[in-house]
Order: structure tokens, then C-alpha cells, then sequence
């Protein structure tokens, strides 16, 4: 289809515009805000991260979710937290990055491996609760992807 019947090629790109685009949104979005907070916990240091997520699981009512968090939030203190946090934020822009290199070649019918990952990867993102858009966007992707014209159209 390459070279193909050009009213099909159009109606591929219409059907792979709207979950491209809204797949680069979600990859930006979380990028932006991964990248923030990589470098707002990089700037405040454990103790200063500790403190500001005690204070916020203080605010919380008394239970069993409350003092499971309270560990978690000590354990942020150690230096081996504190790095697995770093890291943690280092994969989530990765995975974002990622997302949004798929969603321009879902666009513009390029390397359809990379695109169905982007869909994957925005499916599976729970860093900064970007699977609450990348879910049904990463879904609507796979969907059209999967279709045989598009599959097609990307050879």
C-alpha cells in the first residue's frame, strides 16, 4: 500500500492521527512532570524529601495504608531509597520519551514496532498517574495499529 491507492493511505494517517497526538501529549505530560520531580527530589536531598512526605502522609487518617506509607517514606531517607528513587525517575522519563519517539512514528506510519511499544508503554506508565490517559489512548492505539490496512500501510 506503500505506493499504494492514495484515498487509503489518507484514511490510515485520519485514523492515526488522533491516537498519535494524544499519545504525545500523555508522553510529554508525564516527561514534564517526571523530569520535575527528578529534579525537585534531587534538589531537596532525603532528609528535606522525607520531611515533605511525612508532612503530607500526617494529613492522612490513622490505618493500615497510612503507617505502610510511613515505611515506605523511611525508607526514602537511606541512601539506597533515595537512589531507587533517582533511578525510578531516570526509567519514568525513559518510558516517556519513549512514548512520545512511538507516537511521531504511529503519525506519520513509521516503524510500527516502535509504535505498538509507545502504546505498551503508555498502557503500563504508572509514574505520576499517566496511566489514567495513557490507558484508553494506549488502547485506541493498538486497536488501529493491529488493523490489517494500517498494518499494512506501514510496510
Amino acid at each position: 500500500m506503500p505506493g499504494g491507492d492514495e484515498s487509503a493511505l489518507a484514511r490510515v494517517d485520519e485514523r492515526l492521527r488522533l491516537p498519535a497526538v494524544g499519545l504525545l501529549i500523555t508522553g510529554a505530560l508525564g516527561w514534564a512532570m517526571n523530569a520535575f520531580s527528578l529534579v525537585m527530589t534531587r534538589i531537596m536531598g532525603p532528609e528535606r524529601l522525607v520531611q515533605s512526605m511525612t508532612n503530607l502522609v500526617d494529613m492522612m487518617p490513622p490505618g493500615q495504608d497510612r503507617e505502610r506509607l510511613m515505611e515506605s517514606v523511611a525508607q526514602l531517607g537511606t541512601p539506597e531509597g533515595f537512589r531507587d528513587s533517582l533511578i525510578q525517575g531516570f526509567v519514568a522519563l525513559v518510558m516517556c520519551t519513549l512514548i512520545m519517539i512511538g507516537a511521531i512514528n504511529m503519525r506519520y506510519r513509521r516503524r510500527r514496532g516502535l509504535a505498538i511499544l509507545s502504546c505498551i508503554l503508555a498502557m503500563v506508565n504508572l509514574n505520576q498517574c499517566c496511566c489514567v490517559i495513557g490507558l484508553p489512548l494506549g488502547i485506541w492505539g493498538l486497536i488501529v495499529l493491529l488493523n490489517p490496512e494500517v498494518a499494512r500501510a506501514f510496510e
